[in-house]
């Protein structure tokens, strides 16, 4: 399983933990499927059968301005563990997911969406 696709498989894993009933099914459904096209079950995952395939990923460069906070790759993995754990509105966990799997995906994200993401942990650790 590529990097990319296993992002995504556990996003929706972590979906699986909403208290709507048809999101966790949609879920469900989701993880299901990209275990079977990459002709793998859920017994293959547990016994340790699934690899993930990391490659390389560039970085788009960035630029910092007054204000903006830059994080290392350890604290954004860090952050996302703490803030995807807790309870948010449905709005605001999607905002929260899509920027997971943006982050899963292309292993970048622009200033301001580090900065929602560390406002989130830092209000989730205050709670």
């Amino acid at each position: 399983m590529n990097l990319k696709t296993f992002e995504v498989f556990r996003s929706a894993l972590q979906r699986t933990l909403s208290s709507d009933d048809d999101e966790v099914l949609q879920a469900i459904r989701q993880a299901n499927s990209l275990l079977l096209a990459d002709n793998k079950t859920w017994r293959d995952l547990l016994a340790g059968k699934v690899t993930v395939q990391v490659g390389l990923l560039e970085k788009p460069p960035t630029s910092q301005k007054k204000g903006e906070t830059q994080a290392t790759d350890e604290e954004i993995e860090y952050w996302f563990e703490e803030v995807l754990t807790g309870r948010h509105s449905a709005g605001f966990r999607e905002f929260l997911e899509s920027l997971h799997e943006q982050w899963g995906t292309r292993r970048y994200l622009t200033s301001a969406q580090i900065n929602a993401l560390k406002e989130a942990y830092e209000r989730s650790t205050k709670a």
